[in-house]
């Protein structure tokens, strides 16, 4: 693929982004945008907070163009990083590349469509990692990786899972790993671990009563407070881990995730075949899959999904950046077929045919 063939890919992505993720915002999505330190130190109240210091009171027009600014700023630069990663691939692959990407479980319908999870911001923090991690040296990216993972469980506490060990895959990517290098490894880990358990259990049910909350909220919006919004900040992690059991694992939610974790599976393999490296490739690899560990703290199975897709779209851009890999004739029928399965599937992700069963 040229420079012109990578910037059409980046335009067809957004195009699909915009065509089927994004929706009309809703009660739901907006009132975890009230969540702010302005009451006190909460968890997911970053966004809320700095969307504060700009627009008060938080009304639902103003808040449906930012999140569609937001989405399509992430999908753009989801796209470019594509474009430029496929840059000298035979424009077959590239496009097959581009395709088994954007249509994999969750990741358009996820990422872009459901802004009051901050996921497009995730992938966001993701993206700038992968810029940090090439553009700064051996300790400046995982200083940089530190800082975003920082930022990230303040966005929203389930990250640690997912911006932390993704970042991690794309500094191995291009370093390998020396025993130096473990006591900053191990030291960034525990102080991002710390953080994520100190905020994770700061909520609004630590400040006020429910009603009390919902009232404050209420007084800066135009929009009616959901309840379920609010639910999140007084429901704990045993309290998830119940209620994950309890509703999670119903008969019409195992269809679409069982193909999901297969097609999952089989984008595994073919990233893994694409970077190489053998076990250190598979750590790579490995990294990107820790969302699995989510499964079992929240319902929203979809989304991990989603999740787990992005981390393997941006390690194998990474992976792409700088090389001209032979890529032979199995990986590009592997890539032809999982395209071909997820865009009847979808026609971007598992839940386009099967009801969404409380996935996402």
């Amino acid at each position: 693929m040229g420079r012109w063939s990578g910037l059409l890919a980046a335009l067809i992505a957004v195009a699909l982004v915009w065509i089927d993720g994004l929706r009309d915002s809703t009660p739901w999505v907006d009132a975890h945008w009230l969540f702010s330190y302005a009451d006190g130190v909460v968890k997911r109240g970053l966004p809320g907070w700095v969307y504060g210091l700009f627009s008060i009171p938080v009304l639902d027009s103003d808040l449906l163009v930012t999140q569609l600014a937001l989405a399509a700023a992430v999908a753009l630069a989801l796209a470019l990083r594509t474009g430029q990663a496929m840059v000298g691939l035979p424009l077959a692959t590239g496009l097959l590349g581009l395709v088994a990407i954007l249509s994999g479980p969750g990741l358009v319908r996820q990422l872009f469509a459901d802004p009051g999870r901050f996921d497009a911001i995730g992938l966001a923090l993701i993206l700038l990692g992968a810029v940090a991690v090439d553009a700064l040296g051996r300790r400046g990216g995982l200083v940089a990786l530190t800082v975003l993972s920082l930022v990230a469980v303040l966005v929203h506490e389930a990250f640690v899972l997912w911006v932390t060990p993704v970042g991690l895959a794309l500094w191995l990517l291009r370093h390998n790993m020396g025993r130096r290098d473990l006591p900053m490894i191990g030291g960034a880990a525990l102080v991002v671990l710390a953080v994520t358990g100190w905020i994770a259990g700061r909520s609004y049910g630590d400040l006020m009563p429910f009603d009390a909350a919902k009232a404050l909220l209420q007084a800066r919006a135009d929009f009616p407070v959901s309840d379920l919004s609010l639910m999140v900040q007084y429901r704990g992690l045993d309290e998830n881990i119940a209620y994950t059991a309890e509703t999670a694992w119903e008969a019409g939610r195992l269809v679409p995730l069982l193909i999901g974790l297969a097609l999952v599976a089989v984008q595994t393999l073919l990233v893994w075949a694409l970077i190489g490296r053998g076990w250190h490739g598979a750590l790579i690899v490995g990294l990107c899959l820790t969302p699995l560990l989510l499964f079992g703290l929240g319902q929203d199975h979809g989304r991990w999904l989603a999740m787990i897709n992005a981390s393997l779209a941006a390690t194998a851009m990474a992976g792409l950046r700088g090389r001209k890999p032979q890529i032979g004739p199995p990986v590009l029928a592997g890539l032809a077929a999982l395209s071909a399965v997820q865009l009847w599937l979808g026609p971007f992700g598992v839940v386009g045919v099967f009801p969404l069963a409380g996935m996402f």
